[in-house]
């Protein structure tokens, strides 16, 4: 199996047992117990193991089977090996820096990703920050640097602003794999990279965060116009 350094992994599995009665299931790594899950004993039982490697390398973890009085019934050895998590490219591009963005600039340059800023002045003049690279000229995106771009981070109002040169460069660019994080608005313009219109109606969103439960918190529901093919819907939404 594989996994990553410093991330909540999954492992899944079938267990096909003659024992009697339910079982649990556990993973044990180097540390100890990762998980561990109850499974019933009718035929095939699906179950899903998580575990947190500190480190890359190889690990070899172990699937132990115990039954309900406390009897381990079997054991089997999985070798894992775990990779360093990818560093990414990022570029911010704002027309004022924000309060969020500097914390979020701070986190990531912490996990060592390569991130780029750029916020706007005054007219024509930018702030450049950089963490984790080289310093390089923001002033005009070109192509070439986006392709070495895994997300690029815009609001909906500093993409507007952009000359036309610039949108196209970042359209054609997203067709060819960079990743954009749109910070939206309600303001509806031709020249906006996705449209949105604002639903009048109250929503929620539920986030479902590991080990930690689900928290429900208030939010703006929108729907994507024009032609938006959605990953997603949650109630056409």
């Amino acid at each position: 199996g594989t996994g990553i350094a410093e991330k909540w992994n999954t492992i899944t599995g079938m267990l096909y047992s003659s024992h009697v009665g339910s079982k649990t299931v556990r993973l044990v790594g180097p540390g100890g117990v990762e998980d561990s899950v109850k499974v019933s004993a009718a035929g095939g039982s699906q179950f899903s193991l998580s575990f947190f490697p500190k480190a890359a390398g190889r690990i070899v973890y172990t699937f132990e089977e115990w039954d309900s009085a406390g009897t381990i019934l079997s054991t089997n050895r999985l070798p894992v090996a775990v990779y360093e998590p990818k560093k990414l490219e990022i570029i911010f591009i704002n027309d004022y820096p924000r309060f969020e963005q500097r914390y979020l600039k701070n986190f990531l340059a912490t996990r060592g990703h390569r991130v780029s800023i750029r916020n706007l002045i005054s007219r024509n003049r930018y702030h450049e920050e950089f963490a984790n690279r080289a310093r390089q000229s923001l002033t005009t995106l070109t192509s070439p640097m986006l392709d070495q771009t895994d997300l690029l981070i815009i609001d909906q109002a500093t993409f507007q602003s952009l000359a036309d040169s610039q949108k196209k460069v970042i359209r054609e660019s997203m067709e060819t794999g960079l990743g954009v994080l749109l910070l939206a608005s309600e303001r509806s313009s031709s020249s906006q990279l996705i449209s949105f219109e604002e639903i009048k109606s109250p929503d929620t969103v539920r986030v479902s965060l590991e080990r930690n439960g689900t928290f429900t918190l208030p939010a703006a529901g929108i729907r994507a116009t024009g032609e938006v093919t959605p990953l997603l819907l949650s109630d056409g939404r």
